[in-house]
């Protein structure tokens, strides 16, 4: 009789109970109500067996450490894809609080079709006064004027941009070949120059440039024409393609901001609606969930969502939203 091996599992920073949605560990095997650090494969992995000792290489993941066993006749793409299955399913349906780049390390290549994503602006670090010393010029009731929660939005350009890129190439990393990242950011003025964030982008697979046209949240400088608008770069792998007739759309769309939100720099979710109905995609993930608008949007159209936010304040403001969306599916 040969013996059953369980997977040993390398440690991380993040556990069980982070990834519950309702803050409950829902621990298996005797393990209820208890704390443990898992790796990359969550609980789903934890559960899996296999019948040798021999290691399951991948490259530089720390799955490599995993007790894999076999014959040489076991195909070799299969069991790397039971694997990646495993652990992409501990991610779904679950907003995952900390750190965005580390957090996506831990999910498989080409396993996330769609990404929407707004990130933090860095409105802080200005050439201008308003934001820079907290007076907010016109925007003197703006909650950006206090920064995030955990973050203060006034990082150094250059830091700024290393780590939205070292975001983006995880994002880019995780979709497959004909996944989709649609990157919301906003142009602005800096030290009289338009700051239009190719620093950012440059090198990525930019297919299109979208313009969110917004009804409110202006500003104003008599140095230039009043600014209406954000964009959103749709970054896309050589595959992608919308559902048929989504692309009547057009390239600008205009939505009204979300005013009726505790975050201060929310999405407005038909705006997510239109994204996320334009596609295919089963899973959806948005590395800087904020209030959860990404997760409501794909709970609209029975997807999948993974959600991740650095401040535990905004991840239980949108794990109570999500508890609301789910109670008043269960009404109707």
């Amino acid at each position: 009789m040969k013996k059953k091996i369980k997977y040993k599992i390398p440690k991380t920073n993040f556990s069980i109970r982070e990834f519950d949605t309702n803050g409950s560990t829902n621990g298996k095997n005797g393990h209820e109500g208890k704390k443990y650090n898992l790796g990359m494969a969550g609980r789903g992995l934890k559960l899996l067996e296999r019948k040798s000792t021999r290691p399951l290489k991948t490259g530089k993941h720390p799955m490599k450490y995993l007790k894999f066993s076999n014959s040489k006749r076991r195909n070799q793409k299969t069991r790397n894809g039971m694997v990646s299955e495993a652990i992409i399913d501990s991610f779904l349906n679950k907003i995952i609080c900390g750190d965005t780049v580390e957090i996506m390390k831990g999910i498989p290549d080409g396993s996330v079709p769609l990404v929407i994503t707004s990130p933090p602006y860095n409105l802080k670090n200005s050439t201008g006064n308003g934001m820079k010393d907290g007076r907010g010029g016109k925007w003197a009731n703006a909650a950006l004027v206090n920064g995030y929660s955990h973050h203060n939005d006034s990082m150094p350009h250059d830091e700024y941009v290393k780590w939205q890129r070292e975001c983006l190439t995880e994002m880019l990393r995780i979709i497959p070949n004909d996944g989709a990242i649609f990157y919301n950011h906003k142009w602005r003025v800096q030290g009289g120059l338009l700051q239009d964030r190719q620093d950012i982008v440059k090198d990525f697979p930019v297919r299109q440039i979208i313009i969110w046209r917004r009804k409110g949240g202006f500003n104003f400088n008599a140095g230039y024409f009043l600014p209406t608008y954000e964009v959103i770069y749709l970054i896309a792998k050589p595959n992608f393609k919308l559902i048929p007739k989504a692309n009547a759309h057009g390239d600008i769309w205009e939505f009204t901001q979300e005013m009726n939100n505790e975050h201060p720099a929310a999405f407005p979710v038909k705006l997510i609606d239109r994204i996320v109905s334009s596609t295919n995609a089963k899973i959806v993930l948005d590395p800087f969930m904020g209030s959860g608008t990404t997760a409501i949007s794909a709970i609209n159209f029975n997807r999948d969502y993974i959600g991740i936010e650095k401040s535990p304040e905004y991840c239980d403001m949108a794990r109570k939203r999500i508890k609301q969306k789910q109670s008043q599916y269960q009404l109707c």
